[in-house]
């Protein structure tokens, strides 16, 4: 959010914010069976009243406790404006047994740039992947137009206290029947005698000296 204005305007502001937000978020869907809001990083769509755009920006949520029916999360948002804001907002926050959520941010992380806390709500859908109808308010410019579409991680190998291992060639130049196939590229193996790594790609193994 835009740069912060004065308490008294704040303290006004919440109030509209609060009546016009729940007045007129309603209950979308009930939180999908195993949603995880930890699992992927979501990107923000949005405009503030001043007009200042906030697409690219994200939010990251970094843990969900429930809480009866409803889910506590915790989390920060990557703020990055188009008049040259940007900066991290952490926040804690519910979402609710019928798929409203309302975040509160309480922190602005330096290095920052124009940036003020706010409140956030939005709705989500039904296929827990995207954050519809939403509005914030708080201390900066204010907005209600705003969504978020999760990109799920992407799978990736992790050894923990561990190696990866690769096949080694003993010196030779590896086979080039192991790298013909679009289905090959990315292959690696590793020459131990020359200290050199092959990659597969399409022009076929590529090496990576080490020296």
């Amino acid at each position: 959010m835009k740069k912060p204005t004065t308490y008294a305007v704040h303290v006004v502001r919440s109030l509209i914010f609060f009546l016009i937000a729940f007045s007129s978020i309603n209950p979308a869907h009930a939180i999908p069976p195993g949603f995880d809001a930890t699992k992927g990083t979501w990107l923000i769509s949005g405009r503030d009243s001043a007009g200042t755009a906030w697409d690219g920006s994200t939010i990251h949520f970094e843990s969900q406790t429930a809480d009866g029916n409803d889910l506590t999360v915790k989390g920060y948002f990557n703020w990055v404006g188009s008049n040259g804001s940007y900066g991290r907002e952490n926040f804690t926050g519910t979402l609710y047994a019928d798929g409203n959520i309302h975040l509160t941010g309480f922190e602005i992380v330096q290095p920052a740039s124009s940036l003020a806390l706010g409140d956030y709500v939005a709705v989500l859908d039904a296929t827990g992947t995207q954050l519809n109808n939403g509005a914030w308010g708080g201390s900066g410019i204010p907005s209600n137009d705003w969504s978020a579409d999760l990109l799920p991680d992407k799978p990736q190998i992790s050894v923990n206290g561990g190696f990866i291992k690769l096949d080694t060639t003993n010196g030779y130049y590896p086979n080039n029947q192991d790298c013909i196939a679009a289905t090959h590229y990315g292959r690696m193996v590793f020459d131990e005698v020359n200290n050199t790594l092959y990659a597969c790609g399409k022009s076929g193994w590529v090496s990576i000296n080490a020296n």
